[in-house]
């Protein structure tokens, strides 16, 4: 099943037949009808117009009476009145009313919608010939497409907005980390040092490659290579910036297979068999992936929100781990938490038959997933935490700050941690 937006990988082309189509598809029927927001003035000038047109209907109404009662009461003797005959049934009634709507038309002021379009269309051009909306890098300015831009605009009151890829740039960059209580930080060369002292890093240390090595397996991203350099694909652009941070630390992601994943560690080819893989979801918001490493034991790496790591893991540093990942919250990072536990030949029987179930489940799938899930994601280890730096696009505070002075409340809808803090 390709989705919109699927890009064609390792093929020159694909057969394919279009499916989930229609106005019966979900996402048909989930669209609402776009409701016409009328404004303010266009609101005022029908108002007005209305009134005016109950203004010449009431007087043409009571002139017709007014009319009808001096033919009946005039003395049919005038001179003027030779020769001529007068209706007094409907017919006649509705000829002098709508003879009296013929003279009294010009009070219905038509021509204030054409002066009022005229106004408008001469405003649009303000828009293009002010130049704080000109954008010298590309040689834009802006373009009203619409002369009733001004009062679409005047209208907006809230504005809602995604954070990821909207006001950010969506280009992650790996900053700090925390392992088994201790901080580090990425330098400006891509190096690890410590935090504290900015020493270089031990990269030798068995608890920090361990970790290295649960973020360069415990991910979705797929290799490609051209021209002899391997580049990393992913979904998610938190998991390729933490595979590229394990990458500089002397843990490289080589190859991801249906069977198994290999890393390059110390200089020489690490193959892991791939067992299973347990997918990120909303209800859990977190992922993990078991692995039989090389020298034959079961690994469960785990990695998700901080809300729902922790909460399942045993040992380890809990606190201080929950601590750093609001220190990084605090400092506008993305934050990961990292857990693993060593599953027993036994314990990994019951585990595949739970995950084999699930697979064969036809009625209840879901549910029996989040259930196996649940036994099996249990008593981890906490072994550390990431933090990423997703920056903001070039003038998101300046422009925020403009809508602020114009009145727009501005929404952000985001994932990250409660102790982020927000856009300013």
């Amino acid at each position: 099943l390709l989705l919109r937006g699927a890009t064609l990988k390792n093929t020159k082309f694909v057969y394919g037949v279009p499916v989930y189509t229609g106005k019966d598809s979900k996402m048909a029927l989930n669209q609402a009808q776009a409701q016409y927001k009328l404004p303010s003035i266009e609101w005022k000038m029908n108002m007005y117009i209305l009134f005016f047109c109950f203004c010449v209907v009431a007087l043409a109404t009571v002139l017709t009476i007014i009319e009808f009662f001096w033919e009946v009461e005039c003395d049919k003797d005038a001179l003027y009145r030779t020769n001529v005959t007068f209706s007094h049934n409907v017919f006649g009634f509705l000829n002098n009313f709508f003879s009296f709507i013929v003279l009294f038309n010009y009070v219905i002021p038509i021509s204030l919608y054409v002066t009022v379009e005229a106004v408008k269309f001469i405003s649009s051009y303000f828009i293009k010939w002010d130049l704080e909306m000109y954008h010298a890098e590309s040689d834009t300015p802006a373009k009203a497409n619409t002369s009733d831009l001004n009062e679409e605009l005047g209208q907006i009151e809230y504005v809602f907005s995604d954070k990821t890829g909207t006001l950010t740039e969506n280009e992650l960059v790996f900053r700090k980390c925390s392992v088994e209580g201790v901080k580090y930080a990425s330098s400006t060369d891509g190096t690890l040092v410590l935090e504290a002292d900015q020493t270089p890093a031990d990269l030798n240390d068995r608890v920090l490659k361990d970790f290295m090595i649960a973020m360069s397996l415990c991910h979705s991203v797929f290799t490609t290579e051209y021209q002899g350099v391997l580049n990393y694909e992913a979904s998610s652009p938190d998991e390729k910036a933490l595979v590229e941070a394990a990458a500089m630390c002397g843990v490289k992601f080589m190859f991801s297979s249906r069977n198994s994943r290999k890393i390059k560690l110390d200089g020489h080819l690490d193959r892991y068999e791939f067992l299973h893989i347990l997918p990120f979801d909303n209800t859990r918001k977190r992922m993990s992936i078991i692995l039989r490493d090389p020298s034959g034991k079961v690994l469960l790496l785990c990695k998700g929100a901080e809300s729902s790591v922790l909460e399942i893991c045993e040992t380890g540093c809990i606190d201080v781990t929950r601590q750093h990942v609001d220190d990084y919250a605090a400092e506008g990072l993305r934050t990961l938490v990292f857990a693993m536990r060593e599953i027993s030949e036994e314990d990994y029987a019951k585990v595949d038959e739970l995950m084999l179930d699930c697979l064969n489940a036809i009625n209840d799938r879901e549910a029996k997933e989040q259930l196996a899930f649940k036994s099996i994601e249990d008593k981890l280890c906490c072994i550390g935490a990431t933090g990423v730096e997703d920056r903001l696009q070039d003038g998101v505070l300046e422009t925020i700050s403009a809508l602020k002075e114009g009145g727009v409340k501005l929404w952000v809808l985001t994932g990250d941690a409660g102790a982020t803090p927000p856009i300013p």
